[in-house]
């Protein structure tokens, strides 16, 4: 008879190398690896733990856990440049969905649904939960998404239908049948086992079919819109703790930077600035009149003497919004209408503190403003959808002290000061030739929201003016790491395949580039590099099916989830019954 405790240590080594196998082949799937077709079988080793867990399917799912947690360590390392103490949690967060599919699965598996299909609804319906709902939303790393690097992005069209949980469905299922093929698929029906392997088989010709099959060319008759990008390369420091010396001297840098790209030929049509990187404290009208009306000044105090010959125009106390005045002289002179980011107030109090003057608000955005002929335009963009723990601590923000507690422990120097808008709007513009484009720009991590970027396309695109992507983003949080400034950009592009429309990003520290309606990349700057660029992209209309329909299939795997969840926990099957057999035997 076979040692109790050495069945055991076999059950917890195996369901631990498992997961480590299959962190290995995630990370090797995506950037800066990138051999995509490993996502095909890289859940494989934890289907296998689903399906035979071992005397513990809890324990199982735990060292499960263990094994995928350097996956997790490695793809989010950079976090600690912001606070050592957020990995901890997150990755923790992030590697308990793995002890969920194990525990999940092994349940759902019991039920009278092939268990092929079982197990990839069960790992798409837990990843749509982390991707679109926990914690406000995460959806990065997707078991999907490395198909947007296969040749010409082919593989990843399916998001225009159901989004990239659609793709992850199609990537799951190939290694869900093998996982579950030699049990008769679920339930030891051999004929059962067999329809399920002609579906499947099905499904996937179809799939590379049309990738082979569908049309790529721009057949569009609509003119390129040519979109200028400076892309500033301003440490991220300077946004934390930005002095006025800074400020001043980065506006001369991008002041060069923003004449160089205007000077292209052809002429960009619009230039845009990264998020926030107005050297100014805004570009709300109200708000500025307010602070010309206050003579608000500021008093400058060069940190060195390069920087001192720098800004020897400069006055000692220099008006707040001279750097503003002297954006909007050069955008009438320049003739080119650019979009900047800097932040909007809702009703501005300027008041005097203990400390001098203070700026209250009834709410604080980040904002896309618009600035043509030499004004601000009527219409600009605030945020709808704060970066989770850069912007704002998911339901723990609605307790203030408790927030703070946690900043002050966890990532000291960080204010989370932002509201959230409660509506999106896009902006146009409106150019010579009875010329128009509706800009909906996403801003920072909305762009990888595909709920958020689906809104604004749809709000763009009722204006009956093609539509166009503009991603401003400040990537200086990813630090000295190009990884994530790169996935960043990566999870970007699915947005483009969903609805079908172009995306130019514009980022502080890259990356910076444009993306077609199909993903893929048509051209981009290297990362933490200033530099400039005119990137031509042809607006489109989001008319695809998931553009009208949204999250169908993110929404059916989780009800899916909880419907084979029920199904498996009321009923004994043979197949629940013969595992513990199984595992008792081992």
């Amino acid at each position: 008879m076979p040692d109790p405790s050495v069945s055991a240590l076999n059950h917890r080594a195996r369901a631990f190398g498992a997961g480590l196998l299959h962190a290995l082949l995630l990370g090797l799937s995506f950037p800066p690896v990138g051999w995509w077709f490993l996502a095909f079988i890289a859940p494989l080793p934890l289907f296998w733990v689903a399906k035979n867990p071992g005397r513990s399917v809890v324990g199982a799912g735990f060292w499960a856990m263990i094994g995928v947690a350097p996956f997790w360590v490695w793809s989010h390392a950079w976090v600690s440049s912001i606070s050592v103490a957020g990995v901890y949690p997150l990755v923790v967060y992030l590697s308990l969905h793995t002890w969920v599919f194990v525990v999940a699965g092994h349940r759902a598996l019991r039920g009278p649904i092939p268990g092929a299909f079982v197990l990839a609804i069960v790992w798409c319906g837990i990843e749509f939960f982390r991707g679109a709902i926990g914690w406000s939303g995460y959806p990065w790393y997707m078991l999907g998404h490395p198909m947007i690097d296969s040749a010409n992005a082919a593989l990843a069209w399916p998001a225009a239908v159901g989004g990239v949980t659609l793709v992850s469905m199609l990537v799951a299922l190939p290694p869900a049948w093998l996982a579950t093929r030699r049990a008769g698929d679920g339930h030891g029906d051999r004929e059962g086992g067999r329809a399920t392997a002609i579906a499947i088989g099905t499904l996937c010709v179809v799939w590379v079919a049309w990738a082979i099959l569908r049309p790529t060319a721009a057949e569009s008759d609509i003119q390129p819109f040519r979109v200028g990008v400076v892309q500033t390369n301003v440490p991220q420091d300077n946004r934390i703790d930005w002095s006025t010396a800074q400020r001043l001297d980065d506006w001369l840098t991008m002041r060069a930077q923003t004449e160089r790209v205007a000077a292209s030929d052809p002429a960009p049509d619009v230039i845009v600035w990264p998020e926030g990187l107005v050297p100014g404290w805004t570009l709300d009208p109200v708000a500025l009149d307010l602070e010309r009306s206050r003579a608000i000044v500021w008093h400058v105090r060069p940190e060195s003497e390069a920087q001192a010959r720098r800004l020897a125009a400069y006055p000692s106390r220099t008006p707040a919004t001279l750097v503003v005045d002297e954006i909007l002289e050069m955008q009438r002179s320049l003739g080119v209408p650019m979009l900047l980011g800097a932040v909007a107030y809702d009703n501005l109090r300027i008041v005097n503190g203990d400390t001098g003057l203070v700026y209250e608000n009834d709410a604080l955005y980040n904002s896309a403003f618009l600035v043509q002929n030499g004004r601000v335009g009527d219409v600009w963009y605030d945020k709808v959808h704060l970066t989770p723990f850069g912007e704002i601590m998911p339901y723990i923000s609605a307790w203030p002290w408790l927030e703070e507690s946690l900043l002050s422990f966890g990532a000291q120097g960080m204010a989370f000061v932002l509201d959230p808008a409660r509506s999106v709007k896009t902006i146009p513009l409106f150019l010579p030739g009875d010329r128009s484009v509706e800009m909906a720009t996403p801003i920072c991590f909305e762009a990888t929201m595909p709920g958020v970027c689906r809104r604004l396309a749809n709000v763009a695109h009722r204006t009956g003016r093609p539509v166009v992507l503009i991603n401003m983003t400040n990537d200086g949080w990813f630090a000295g790491s190009d990884r994530g400034r790169g996935m960043h950009a990566h999870a970007a592009r699915w947005r483009c395949v969903e609805l079908g429309v172009p995306m130019v990003r514009v980022a502080n520290t890259g990356v910076s580039g444009s993306i077609d309606r199909f993903g893929r990349v048509m051209g981009s700057l290297p990362p933490r590099e200033a530099g400039e660029a005119v990137f031509p992209v042809v607006p489109g209309v989001p008319s695809t099916v998931y553009a009208r329909l949204g999250e169908w299939t993110g929404w059916g795997a989780m009800l899916g989830l909880v419907g084979l969840m029920w199904l498996g926990g009321g009923r004994n099957s043979r197949l629940g019954e013969r595992s513990a057999e199984e595992c008792g035997k081992g």
